[in-house]
């Protein structure tokens, strides 16, 4: 998912091989689909949880936020805003575009006889400055907590750029 730059791209190399759907079915379901998409946060979240071995369960876990620019080029993009980017080297440190808030999951497994941490993407927010980008990733952590209930430690970690 981190590789696909648009749902074109996202069709071309995924979706078109496992459905005979239309690249625009997928625009309409993007824009128009009233589904709850919280709840594939949290399965995804539990299959995570279900992959530490039994070894590692006293190891903690983390949940990992970060923002993320995505430059747009183009007028006539929804919810284009300008965006402030200290990591910007365009001759400017504003850039038009869209900014996403995500959460990642990493969980401890074996990796050649040494404790890996394995990142699980949980889910990706679109912020639209109607709340402020901690108000939304604080939402998706919350949305998320209830995995967590057999888990008796929980570390976070977020990232300086928020």
């Amino acid at each position: 998912m981190e590789s696909a730059v648009s749902i074109r791209s996202l069709y071309r190399h995924f979706l078109s091989g496992i459905t005979k759907k239309s690249l625009n079915a997928f625009y309409y379901a993007c824009s128009y689909a009233k589904a709850d998409y919280s709840r594939f946060m949290n399965v995804t979240a539990g299959m995570a949880l279900k992959l530490i071995p039994e070894k590692l369960s006293s190891q903690p876990v983390f949940l990992c936020i970060d923002d993320t620019m995505a430059p747009k080029f183009g007028k006539k993009f929804e919810d284009v805003s300008k965006l402030f980017d200290h990591a910007a080297h365009n001759g400017s440190n504003y850039l038009n575009g869209h900014c996403f808030v995500s959460v990642m999951l990493c969980v401890p497994v074996w990796n050649k006889n040494r404790i890996h941490y394995l990142s699980v993407p949980l889910g990706y927010r679109m912020w639209q400055k109607k709340e402020s980008k901690l108000e939304l990733a604080a939402s998706m952590v919350r949305q998320a907590m209830p995995e967590f209930s057999n888990k008796k430690m929980l570390s976070s970690f977020v990232t300086a750029g928020m």
